[in-house]
This record gives C-alpha cells, structure tokens and sequence, in this order.
C-alpha cells in the first residue's frame, strides 16, 4: 500500500475567525468556487452514518463513501472520504481557522491522501495539489472579502431545495418522542 502524504496551505487573513467562519463553513459554494464537480448523495444505508456520493472527476465518474464531518465552529472541519476506485484510495480534507489576535485570523486549507497503491501515486499527488491550490484560492478571495477589499468569492447564491415538509415533520415528531421518553427514564 502506498504511504500516505500530506498538504497544507495557510491563508492570512486581515479578519477575526468568526467573520471568516460563515465562509469557510459553506463548503457546497466553497467547492463550486474552486471548480469542484456537483456531487449527487445516497441516504445512508439502515445503521449506517457513511454516505455513498457520486461525481465525475477529470470526465471520469467516481464514487466514494462519506463519513460525517468533524465541525468545531470557529475552530476547524474535516471530513474523510473513501474510494471505490481510481488512484486516491482515502482522503482526509478540511480547514482550520487559527486566530492570531482580535483582528486577524489564518485558514490552513489540508489535505492528508492515501495513494491506491504505489504506482497510482504518479497521479494521486498532481490531482490533489490541483485540488488544494483551486481550493486555496478560493479561500484567499475570502480573506480578501473578510476584510473588504473584494467580492464574495461563493456567490452567487446556490439555489435552495425544497422541504420535504411531511418527512421532517415527521422526523421530528420521533425525535420528540425518543427525548420525552429520556426525560422520562
């Protein structure tokens, strides 16, 4: 199996984290922005928290399983992502915010990717450094709107789709019901 690898890019930004937060969290936009393709979800299988995604890549169609994100607000996110095929087997990508004083912030943009095998490290490594520089200037063109100096760079806004209203209200109704139970115990 190929060694994994690492890769990290750090943006300034003239902003305090909470201000460069709402930006960095948005990561559907943040992923249009930087040229990602549209990723289409399966609902995870009964018992299950992994999604299965689907997208094409480089005109090649792929498909990988989806763990939930690790969210800290204000603080980082990440997620890991695994491979049906191709030459990434897994990749670990996300953001870290590190606050530097009241006024001024930095988004670490990383990447830690686990080749398929050796050889598939040929390709692994160019795509995720495309991945990681489109991404980080992305994130740059937040750093410039953080402080005022440009445009949002994840507009324009993505359109909304519509509530499934009997199916959350639903939802919801169990999830009452599983926390009046606990109150109850």
């Amino acid at each position: 199996m190929a060694e994994p690898f690492l890769l990290s890019r750090r943006v300034k930004v003239a902003a305090p984290v909470g201000t460069v937060w709402p930006f960095v969290s948005d990561t559907d936009r943040a992923n249009r922005a930087a040229g990602y393709p549209e990723v289409t979800y399966e609902p995870p299988p009964p018992g299950s928290v992994a999604r299965r995604a689907h997208a094409v890549n480089f005109g090649l169609p792929t498909v990988w399983s989806e763990q939930p994100f690790d969210w800290a607000e204000n603080d980082h996110l990440w997620v890991e992502r695994l491979f049906e095929s191709g030459p990434i087997r897994r990749m670990e990508v996300g953001f870290r915010l590190l606050g530097r004083d009241e006024a001024n912030s930095e988004i670490e943009v990383f990447g830690v990717v686990t080749p398929s095998g050796p050889v598939s490290s040929l390709a692994a490594k160019p795509i995720a450094r495309l991945m990681l520089n489109n991404m980080t200037e992305v994130m740059e063109g937040v750093a410039l709107h953080a402080a005022g100096r440009a445009a949002n760079p994840l507009r324009p806004e993505l359109p909304r789709e519509a509530v499934n209203r009997p199916r959350l209200e639903e939802l919801l109704r169990r999830a009452g019901e599983s926390a009046d139970r606990a109150v109850l115990a």
